[in-house]
């Protein structure tokens, strides 16, 4: 699936997810721009252009998408752990179960932890 494919297959559910507005047949449209898109087995991570907010879905068994659970999560969800400490992602990376975010003040983060192994 290339990165086009990606938006789209985004949009599509974002506005199957999404209600129509009053006195309207169909759902606004969605939209959002992409700084960097990286898919890694059966997740998506999704960096914004604007705000550096980090954006993810997909499997996540063992906390792949750095939510603080281990529910799988299938809309396109904000990760607000670099908000709430007052770091912007800067670029992410991953690849199998990992993932890795640099963030604008130099810090790097990798999750999911794994106590053994």
């Amino acid at each position: 699936m290339s990165g086009k494919d990606a938006v789209i297959d985004l949009e599509e559910q974002m506005m199957q997810e999404m209600p129509p507005r009053k006195g309207e047949d169909k759902p606004p449209p969605f939209s959002i721009k992409a700084r960097q898109i990286v898919t890694t087995e059966d997740r998506t991570f999704v960096l914004t252009q604007d705000t550096n907010d980090l954006i993810t879905w997909g499997g996540n068994e063992r906390g792949q998408l750095g939510l603080g659970h281990y529910s799988d999560v299938h809309v396109p969800t904000k990760n607000e752990f670099f908000s709430r400490e007052g770091n912007r992602v800067r670029s992410i990376a991953g690849a199998g179960d990992l993932t890795l975010a640099c963030t604008e003040s130099g810090d790097s983060y990798a999750w999911p932890f794994v106590k053994n192994g």
